[in-house]
């Protein structure tokens, strides 16, 4: 039997790199770190597709459309240009922009399947909190008609309603909710 998606794909920080490099041994390396958030930390080559990105946090954030739509589309190329390759997606702290892009990989290697690719997702983060403007170009670009969107909407709201406490079982239980609110997905 062949590695399912959530096998071939892993997301950390930058404080993680080194180590998660070493012990998953990636084929393609993505860094969506912005050259001011690297500090000392050495670029991971030889495998690097930068795709430096602005972390605009969960809310939308229509400024960010062009560098979104650039990020997805060529995130997006890298993953169908390397169908088989085990993928490192790194940023700063490993929680916004990375997941966003693991969403992408999830969802193209799961044909589309946004409660499968959620689902996966929770496997390699415990505490996701995809970028708005990823998700929604995301969203657009391959055609969910909004239901994408929709879900990363419902989460937000769930997991970040005021005086809540964040934690990764919560965070669970607000996708589920959030998908459940989708009977079609």
């Amino acid at each position: 039997m062949g590695l399912r998606p959530v096998d071939c794909i892993r997301v950390c920080g930058l404080n993680q790199l080194a180590a998660v490099r070493k012990a998953f041994a990636p084929d393609v390396v993505l860094d969506l770190v912005m050259p001011q958030e690297r500090g000392d930390v050495p670029r991971p080559h030889p495998w690097l597709f930068s795709l430096p990105v602005r972390d605009t946090g969960p809310h939308f954030m229509p400024t960010e459309n062009n560098a979104a739509r650039d990020v997805v589309d060529r995130a997006a190329k890298v993953f169908l240009e390397h169908p088989k390759a085990r993928v490192l997606v790194h940023c700063h702290a490993g929680v916004s922009r990375s997941p966003s892009i693991a969403l992408l990989f999830l969802l193209l290697r799961n044909g589309a399947d946004i409660r499968r690719a959620y689902e996966d997702l929770f496997e390699i983060v415990s505490l996701p909190l995809p970028v708005c403007a990823l998700v929604a170009e995301i969203d657009n670009r391959f055609g969910f008609s909004g239901k994408l969107l929709q879900v990363h909407e419902l989460y937000v709201e769930g997991l970040l309603s005021p005086g809540a406490l964040v934690t990764p079982v919560r965070a669970r239980d607000c996708m589920n909710r959030a998908l459940s609110a989708l009977p079609e997905v």
